[in-house]
């Protein structure tokens, strides 16, 4: 739920690697909020790469975010 209690979605996925470079480790990061407009400023999907701790709180992380 985001802040005004309408639903998100969240999905990840932990230690993916980018061809060229291997030895980086990343979280990709999808949030999908069915209410949004789905406009440039307002997308119903987004898209996002975490490069940090792996053991983070992925689904905070997502929705902090928007703020």
């Amino acid at each position: 739920m985001d802040s005004k209690g309408r639903p998100v979605q969240i999905s990840w996925w932990n230690r993916m690697h980018v061809k060229d470079a291997r030895w980086l480790e990343i979280t990709v990061i999808r949030v999908v909020r069915p209410h949004a407009t789905n406009k440039e400023r307002d997308p119903r999907s987004s898209w996002f790469v975490w490069i940090g701790n792996t053991d983070a709180n992925i689904a905070e992380i997502a929705l902090e975010y928007a703020r």
